[in-house]
């Protein structure tokens, strides 16, 4: 009797069409849990408002101001395991820079 084939099987993966997609600059983050097993992690970008004149007319600008809008960029959606693996990913990744280029000073 003849053994019956397996279904595991493993492939590596390749990313296409990567270099066609658009780099996003973000200068803002924020993570959200949304349900027990969902992360949100936002992407967006602050551009500081234009003010222009005399220091006297920017500083009259600057004071009617309310808030600064962020601009979203990107929203992607993660389980536990990928958060997870995102974070290992980053602290990777962060280890080999410092290694490469030495450790930058946060502001």
């Amino acid at each position: 009797m003849a053994e019956p084939e397996s279904t595991d099987f493993s492939r590596p993966l390749v990313w296409v069409g990567l270099d066609e997609l658009p780099v996003l600059v973000a200068n803002q983050m924020a993570i959200q849990f949304v349900a027990r097993e969902e992360f949100l992690l936002s992407f967006g970008i602050v551009t500081p408002p234009l003010l222009l004149g005399e220091p006297e007319q920017v500083a009259a600008q600057a004071q009617q101001i309310t808030f600064v809008e962020v601009k979203p960029v990107a929203r992607v959606g993660f389980n536990r395991q990928r958060t997870e693996e995102l974070i290992r990913l980053l602290q990777e990744n962060l280890a080999n820079h410092d290694r490469l280029f030495g450790e930058e000073e946060t502001p």
